[in-house]
This record gives C-alpha cells, structure tokens and sequence, in this order.
C-alpha cells in the first residue's frame, strides 16, 4: 500500500456496525466504548474527530498519531524514510490527531480517553502519544477523563500485558457506567 493511497474505510462502517451489534446482542442499547491499537487507534481518534459516533469511553493503545511521523521514520525495516509526496499532505493533516485535538475535545458530553504506550516506546509512537494526551487533558472539562497510561508491557518485543489488561477493563468499566456528570476520578 502506497503512502499517497492510505484509506481508512472502516471509520464510515462504524456507525453501522454498531447499530448492527445494537440489533443483534440484547442489552446492547448502552453506551459506546471504542478500542483501538496502533493503526486501530487512528480509526477510533478519526470516528471521534470526524463525529462519526459518540462514544463515551475510549482506550488508545500504542496509537499512531501523526501518519506521517511512523511512515517516514521506521529505521527497524532497514528501509529508506517514505517521503510523501505533495498529493499525501492533506491525508497526513487528516491524520494528525495532535492538530485535530481540539475537534476531540469539542465533543458534548466529552469522552473519557485513556492513552496507553510502552515506557521506552519508539518516539515515532511514544512521544506523540505523551503529546495527544497532554494536549487532551490541558483542554478537558474534567481533566481526570484523560489519562496517560505508561507501562514497559508496551515496549517492543514484550508479550504480558496483564497490567494492560486490567487498565482498560478498569477503563471501560467505570466510564461506560458512569452517569454523566458524575464523572470519577482514575485511581
């Protein structure tokens, strides 16, 4: 897949999948949790900026971004940096979550955004995680339904993610429950 091609149809499909699930599982008329790890991430903070669902909670695992960080900066493939090219620009724009922070935050009632990336993380990764939960959390109504979650389960080439595990069913668990305006606090 081309850098100028780069498509995520799957934002557009979520309304519908939910509405799908809503049908099909029985008590499924609550609120909407979204996970999303790497690239899935970029998909749920693009259903969040775009408006395409309302979701009450959110869980952002080792995300992605800024497409255009991780594309040209990957020096474990042992290839040459991807450059993109003129026509790529407004898909990058499209894809920067720390520019696009504000359209998330914009959000009434606001989602609860937990950001979760591995201590000693690639800074392609790592570093705009830190950046997207700070510029979250700097602009939210009630700072504590942004959290930042730094554990060295994420770091590359490590398979326990029990302390994840339990971070985002922790997550969900208190956020999808809460009434809204009763917001709790992460302990």
């Amino acid at each position: 897949m081309r850098w100028t091609r780069f498509r995520h149809p799957h934002v557009a499909e979520l309304p519908a999948v939910v509405a799908a699930l809503r049908t099909r599982l029985p008590g499924a008329d609550g609120p909407v949790g979204l996970l999303g790890w790497s690239a899935g991430a970029m998909v749920a903070l693009l259903a969040l900026a775009e408006r395409k669902l309302t979701a009450r909670a959110v869980v952002l695992v080792r995300p992605v971004v800024q497409l255009e960080r991780p594309v040209e900066a990957d020096p474990r493939r042992g290839e040459p940096a991807h450059r993109p090219t003129a026509a790529a620009h407004p898909i990058a724009e499209r894809f920067d979550f720390l520019a696009r922070a504000p359209e998330i935050v914009e959000q009434d009632p606001q989602p609860a955004v937990l950001v979760a990336a591995g201590v000693g993380e690639d800074p392609p990764i790592g570093e705009p995680a830190e950046r997207l939960w700070s510029a979250l959390a700097d602009r939210y109504q009630v700072p504590s339904r942004v959290a930042l979650l730094l554990t060295p389960e994420l770091a590359p080439r490590r398979a326990d993610l029990t302390q994840v595990d339990t971070a985002v069913t922790d997550w969900f668990t208190r956020h999808l429950s809460e009434r809204l305006g009763q917001e709790t606090t992460m302990h």
